[in-house]
């Protein structure tokens, strides 16, 4: 899990610093000026709240310790989207849109659109490129690895939305692949057994799957089995290293594909859903 100061410098890079020197000023920049601008166009009493919100915002979202409450529940990809992504461009959009309302003649509207145009130039192409909304992590290329599994679940999968197990690298990127994918186990999940260890007997089922595919534990097959019917778990993916190939199919399942490093299997008794 991140920690405050790691999740701020995403928050800081994703404002544009990442693409020039200037961008993420001016991104920051074009905030303010729509935050102001809202102020304007709104009437007093919704002057007042607007302020207040910003007040409740700085004091109980974007400061030290709220970061480090944040860490402990969500990502830093919830983190950006949520609490700056999605918000500042619907602000932004907003104030634009009501300037080019309440603005006079063909020349002023045409001098903010120019306005807007240059700001965002001077953050450079990228800065809001598809990327910088679904993938928060270094920005580099999925890795193939990734990109063939998910093309594999794609063209094995029963269920619309097939829930996977994997390790941790691969089901971090994987829903960037293939956004259907659903995770067999979630970040709170595995967060407890990176904290506790296993053999604490929580959540059993959930570490017998994970010493399979984190680990290349070979379990008792029914254990596993048992925790894939649980989670209703239909594709297992795991490291070549492991050498698993003898055990999946005593477990009964299917090999459907393999990528550079892993084996993509399918388990067939699952319940359907569509």
């Amino acid at each position: 899990m991140k920690d405050a100061v790691e999740i701020k410098d995403i928050f800081l890079s994703y404002m544009g610093q990442g693409t020039s020197e200037t961008a993420g000023i001016g991104m920051l920049g074009l905030f303010l000026v729509a935050l102001i601008g809202l102020v304007w166009y709104s009437g007093r009493k919704k002057q007042t709240a607007i302020v207040w919100a910003i007040i409740f915002s700085v004091l109980c979202v974007f400061n030290n310790l709220s970061m480090k409450i944040l860490a402990k529940f969500t990502s830093e990809q919830t983190f950006y989207r949520f609490f700056w992504a999605v918000p500042i461009l619907f602000v932004i959009a907003f104030v634009v849109v009501k300037a080019l309302e309440e603005s006079k003649g063909i020349l002023a509207k045409g001098a903010i659109v120019v306005l807007v145009m240059a700001i965002f130039m001077n953050m450079g192409p990228g800065f809001a490129t598809r990327e910088r909304f679904v993938y928060s992590g270094s920005m580099e290329k999925i890795p193939g690895d990734v990109k063939q599994i998910g093309e594999i679940i794609e063209a094995n999968k029963m269920s619309e939305r097939p829930v996977c197990l994997m390790d941790l690298s691969t089901q971090l990127m994987i829903r960037v692949e293939n956004p259907k994918v659903v995770w067999a186990v979630g970040r709170n999940k595995r967060r407890y057994f990176e904290e506790n260890g296993y053999g604490t007997g929580k959540y059993k089922y959930v570490e017998n799957m994970l010493r399979v595919v984190d680990s290349g534990e070979k379990i008792r097959p029914r254990k596993f089995k048992r925790a894939l019917k649980r989670k209703n778990v239909e594709f297992v993916v795991v490291s070549k290293g492991f050498e698993m190939e003898e055990y999946m199919q005593r477990v009964g399942l299917n090999l459907v594909g393999e990528s550079d490093s892993y084996l993509v299997y399918q388990n067939k008794e699952i319940q359907v859903t569509v």
